[in-house]
């Protein structure tokens, strides 16, 4: 019979300790990771943790939306996902305040995400001067025009009622913009629509 070599040695990455397993008899290399405990060759899912805030102060009851998950923020502001490597879209609402419509991107460690939230009010003050949507509703293709998009690079998402974001587009130099939805189900979408300092909420609907 042959004799078996193995070495295990600890080191420290990412937050995670990683358990480096080598097999010398055959030359092979195999990466195993150590959570709560358990030893698996790949991390199941790291904690991305959302803090809502407004004016510096914790938010409690915001609805965080990742892949159709709804999770509350607690007293502290806090609420937490555990997701797996990967990119994700997400959204935070709360009545009386203004939708934030974000990405985030988990790797090998776990996130903090803060989010400040403004009151929807705000945006009444702050908005496109002769903005028009049409036709709206539609079959699908939707416009966007207005002179102030000449002025800034503007981004403009789409997201469905359980929080998916559907697309997100950066235009520049266009007073006018096409929103294509004509693959999408019948129904209610939200859009956010950036450009400068404004930041201004549309719905749409799809029949």
């Amino acid at each position: 019979s042959r004799d078996l070599l193995f070495e295990f040695v600890f080191t420290y990455s990412g937050g995670e300790t990683d358990l480096i397993f080598d097999y010398f008899d055959l030359g092979q290399n195999f990466d195993f990771y150590l959570i709560d405990g358990c030893v698996c060759n790949n991390p199941i899912s790291y904690p991305a943790i959302f803090h809502i805030s407004f004016n510096n102060n914790a938010l409690e009851g915001a609805d965080v939306i990742i892949q159709s998950v709804s999770q509350f923020s607690d007293s502290l502001g806090i609420t937490i996902f555990n997701l797996t490597p990967g990119d994700y879209a997400y959204t935070v609402s709360k009545p009386n305040y203004q939708t934030i419509i974000d990405t985030l991107t988990i790797s090998n460690t776990s996130q903090i995400i803060e989010v400040e939230m403004l009151l929807s009010v705000n945006i009444q003050d702050n908005t496109f001067s002769d903005l028009k949507v049409f036709p709206n509703p539609s079959n699908g293709m939707f416009y966007f025009e207005t002179k102030d998009f000449q002025s800034n690079p503007v981004e403009i998402s789409v997201i469905d009622l359980t929080g998916k974001l559907i697309s997100i587009g950066k235009f520049a130099n266009s007073s006018k913009i096409s929103i294509n939805l004509l693959e999408q189900p019948k129904g209610m979408y939200l859009t956010q629509i950036k450009s400068g300092s404004i930041i201004f909420y549309q719905k749409l609907l799809v029949r």
